[in-house]
């Protein structure tokens, strides 16, 4: 009797085991994603924004990756860099947020207050931010909102470095 249980239960576990895919993890970085604030930048609350293509078909592909099935998504490092000799001085808050055609608005990270005589920030990603749905879509919104402490009439250029994990199911040959 202990052999047949054995048995069953090992018989189990291959049919379970073997009907689940397998998932590949790896990461992409988005390097130097222009974002600019066009002046005057008045005082107080502002919002600006990054448009990214996501085109990621090939990535996935080289990956051995299905885009159609991605599992989790993750941010391992997101900042953002002055450019033209400028810093951050200005800024009071900085809010990040995604947004695509078909997903509604969500906060990523946030820094208050914002580091003065900086020229490069560094955000953490919230862990509770659900992104694998953000990247299904062709384009990505990255929108900044910035509390500033003075009107400005110079404007503001960054760039944005994003590194990010995909995990996924592995592309059926």
């Amino acid at each position: 009797m202990k052999t047949y249980s054995f048995f069953s239960l090992l018989t189990l576990l291959l049919v379970v085991g073997c009907g689940q895919s397998k998932t590949v993890t790896f990461e992409h970085t988005f390097s130097d994603v222009p974002v600019q604030i066009s002046p005057p930048v008045p005082q107080g609350p502002n919002t600006f924004q990054a448009e990214i293509t996501l085109d990621l078909d090939p990535i996935f592909v080289s990956n051995h990756a299905d885009r159609k099935k991605i599992k989790d998504v993750s941010i391992s490092s997101m900042n953002f860099i002055m450019l033209n000799e400028r810093n951050y001085d200005n800024f009071e808050t900085f809010v990040v947020n995604f947004f695509t055609d078909s997903q509604d608005m969500t906060k990523l990270a946030s820094i208050s207050p914002v580091p003065k005589n900086s020229t490069e920030l560094t955000v953490h990603v919230t862990e509770k931010a659900e992104l694998q749905k953000f990247f299904a879509d062709p384009t990505l919104f990255v929108i900044v909102d910035a509390n500033m402490s003075a009107l400005d009439t110079n404007g503001y250029d960054l760039l944005m470095n994003m590194k990010i994990s995909f995990t996924a199911a592995e592309l059926k040959k």
